[in-house]
């Protein structure tokens, strides 16, 4: 089975990638590491195993195996500047995510893994129920972008298995930094 990640420099990215190999080998014929490096974290790609073949290039420009899972990291992650790059968020976390979507689809892909954010329910309650779409508060072009993507998954459901996943905020050191 092969697994292509996209985003795979990134903080999540970068982590993953050597948890897998380490972890979960023997799972995978083949880990496909993706990044256009936008973020220039070149130093996520320091100590990466030969056995990952690594692309610098856009997630729309790559070759999907058929059958793989694809984990689509490959995002403008920042919500607090989210509000001054509104065209870039627009154009790279919902317009070439939903084409990569369908790219995915026509791929024939096992399983489709979006990570969201629970910045899709902005300043709410203590408790809120996920299923229950009154909870959802975006408060940024970033976690708007995340909702529209969720529903876009939704409308496909019949033609793709995907898993989201709402991300809380993330800390820690990466092989990145």
């Amino acid at each position: 089975m092969k697994i292509l990640i996209t985003g795979a420099a990134g903080y999540i990215g970068s982590v993953l990638i050597d948890y897998l190999f380490d972890n979960h080998d023997e799972m995978f014929d083949k880990i496909i590491a993706v990044d256009n490096m936008l973020t220039q974290r070149y130093c996520s790609l320091f100590n990466l195993n030969n056995n990952i073949l690594f692309y610098e290039n856009n997630f729309l420009d790559i070759d999907i195996p058929e059958g793989s899972i694809v984990i689509h990291l490959a995002a403008i992650t920042d919500a607090a500047s989210s509000m001054k790059n509104t065209s870039q968020i627009e154009e790279i976390n919902i317009e070439q995510t939903k084409k990569f979507i369908n790219k995915c689809i026509e791929s024939k892909v096992e399983k489709f893994i979006f990570p969201s954010s629970t910045s899709v329910y902005g300043v709410a309650a203590d408790l809120v129920n996920e299923d229950d779409p009154q909870y959802l508060n975006p408060q940024s072009p970033y976690a708007q972008s995340k909702i529209e993507i969720e529903n876009y998954l939704e409308s496909k459901k019949d033609k793709l298995n995907y898993l989201v996943l709402r991300f809380g905020t993330i800390f820690g050191t990466s092989p990145g930094m």
